[in-house]
């Protein structure tokens, strides 16, 4: 498939530092595994020892979620988790630039099957994605085989926006910004295209009810069977995750949820949630622990990452 035309390529020279970073990134992306992924495990240790925010709401998370691990067990579970992050980045120039076509991204899908007979059904497809740090590489070993369309949060780096949504166009994805509506997109599932869509934020209580999540009660978006109520679709879970070892992206897909959605938005939200974990068991370490998946306290008030903060609440009572 030829790049998008639509793209116009940010080049002001505020842009020159982050595209001397691709630059670096690229370079990194041919090297061997072995040494990319040695650099990945190196890089992951080093930036283990930095404290900022994202650290704070990981290590939150990960003592609601995994509250049987000790402290030394998460400080490895972070050291992992970034170093997968890494190991990840350095695979997306390979989906950026044509002449890296020759050092493909090596993929396994398991369980496509499960796709194959929904479409072979004639039944429209919404794929209930999660956020992962393969998650692009993953959505790009899908492409060549099924016309995918999804909402995407754009990067206020221009050059970060360019090159993403370069790599997901190239190969037959159409991502569309968030805010864009979901009218022209429910049309394009309508006829024959999957949709790939991200429900595991905390947005806020607008459009959303709370349900569980590895225990505890989160904000959850509901359009999901609004969505497929309207559309007829079948809701099929699908999680990616890198595999240091084979240096292969693995993309598991799961059967569709039966009988989904009901007339019960709690219970959609509920057995949604219960989905997104089953995923997350697949490789727990490379889902984005790092987002503030509790944020929206079901008493309202502040953020329950401050609470936890301030010693109002223990992660373990999130």
């Amino acid at each position: 498939m030829s790049d998008s035309p639509s793209l116009s390529v940010p080049l002001q020279p505020a842009t020159w530092p982050s595209w001397i970073a691709a630059g670096c990134l690229t370079f990194l992306s041919v090297l061997p595994a072995v040494i990319r992924n040695g650099i990945a495990r190196m890089l992951a240790k080093l930036f283990s020892l930095l404290n900022n925010s994202n650290k704070r709401v990981f290590d939150i998370n990960i003592q609601a979620c995994f509250p049987q691990l000790r402290e030394s067990e998460r400080k490895a579970f972070y050291v992992d988790h970034l170093a997968a992050l890494i190991q990840t980045a350095f695979l997306l120039p390979r989906q950026w630039w044509r002449f890296l076509e020759r050092i493909p991204i090596k993929t396994e899908i398991i369980d496509n099957h499960h796709i194959d007979q929904a479409k072979e059904s004639g039944q429209a497809i919404i794929m209930l994605t999660s956020h992962t740090v393969a998650l692009d590489s993953g959505l790009r070993a899908l492409a060549p085989l099924y016309a995918l369309e999804g909402i995407y949060k754009p990067f206020e780096n221009p050059v970060l926006e360019y090159l993403v949504k370069r790599g997901r166009t190239r190969f037959g994805s159409e991502p569309h910004a968030r805010g864009g509506g979901f009218r022209t997109l429910l049309k394009k599932v309508a006829a024959g295209a999957i949709m790939v869509y991200l429900s595991d934020e905390d947005l806020g209580t607008e459009g959303s009810v709370f349900a569980p999540f590895f225990g505890h009660q989160k904000s959850t978006l509901a359009m999901l069977p609004r969505l497929a109520k309207r559309s007829g679709a079948a809701v099929i879970p699908m999680y990616s995750y890198y595999d240091a070892k084979a240096d292969t992206v693995k993309v598991q897909i799961l059967p569709a949820l039966d009988n989904y959605p009901t007339d019960d938005e709690i219970e959609n939200a509920t057995r949604m949630n219960a989905a997104i974990e089953r995923c997350i068991a697949f490789c727990p370490i490379q889902y984005i622990w790092k987002m503030r998946l509790f944020r929206t306290c079901p008493r309202g008030g502040i953020s329950r990452y401050q609470q936890v903060i301030n010693g109002d609440l223990t992660p373990q009572d999130i």
